[in-house]
């Protein structure tokens, strides 16, 4: 038989814990130890007809997933993007926040954080960084300042502002 050797539980949880394995089978030594047979004919059969389906079901539900840039990975974006371009422009909203929700609905932009009267956030892509970073700060008589950035060239800037109609 094969034999245990335990010393004196430390503490009660010790002594409950061990009390719940003593009434383990004791496995005889040499011998192995069988696990019963189940027929899995069923599962086999179902794995083989949902296996691609479910890969591609999968690698469908990672294609959907966006990156998201929280406000440290932004930072270190802004300072490599260096193509910049900003522009201002009238605004109804004198509200920071407000503006922020009402471009993110219209532009259909991520908004990264909201501080005071200015705002950071990104066109959201799929598997890949963004293109354009943005950085909008409420001006004085109703008015917005917008500062894009890209890092590859100026063609993603003109991209995103021709797409918002705003050149």
């Amino acid at each position: 038989m094969l034999s245990l050797q335990m010393s004196a539980p430390h503490s009660p949880t010790e002594n409950s814990i061990l009390n719940d394995y003593s009434s383990l089978p004791v496995i005889p030594d040499g011998h192995p130890r069988k696990t019963p047979q189940v027929p899995n004919t069923h599962y086999t059969n179902q794995s083989q007809t949902e296996s691609p389906l479910m890969s591609s079901l999968i690698a469908l539900e990672l294609d959907e997933q966006e990156i998201v840039i929280d406000k440290k990975m932004f930072g270190q974006l802004w300072r490599d993007y260096q193509l910049e371009k900003k522009l201002r422009f009238g605004c109804p909203v004198n509200e920071c926040g407000l503006l922020s929700q009402k471009l993110k609905q219209h532009w259909k932009i991520e908004v990264v954080e909201v501080v005071d009267h200015e705002f950071i956030g990104y066109e959201p892509t799929h598997h890949s960084l963004p293109s354009v970073l943005i950085h909008v700060i409420m001006l004085p008589n109703n008015q917005f300042e917008l500062t894009v950035r890209a890092k590859q060239s100026t063609r993603d800037i003109k991209e995103f502002l021709s797409r918002r109609r705003l050149t």
